[in-house]
């Protein structure tokens, strides 16, 4: 049988990946303020600082944000990446 701290930690990754999927839908100050009672929970459970699972938190929804960027809005690109049209 795993420990509490094996299942926090699984659910941190689990936390995680929901928070980089989340992001690149919905803003990111929503997906943050959603997670953030689980997070502190599951830290708390799992006997270490709720500041050792936020940071990675929201580090994932900083990537996840700018994975959706990069793919959906060409203004962020710079001029060199943009796509090639024949009206220009």
């Amino acid at each position: 049988m795993p420990s509490i701290q094996a299942l926090a930690a699984i659910g941190l990754a689990i936390g995680m990946f929901v928070a980089f999927a989340l992001s690149m839908i919905v803003n990111d100050t929503p997906v943050v303020g959603l997670l953030l009672p689980t997070m502190v929970q599951l830290s708390t459970q799992g006997g270490m600082p709720a500041s050792r699972a936020l940071i990675p938190i929201k580090s994932a929804v900083l990537v996840g944000w700018a994975n959706c960027s990069l793919r959906c809005c060409s203004i962020c690109l710079p001029p060199a990446f943009w796509p090639r049209s024949s009206y220009l």
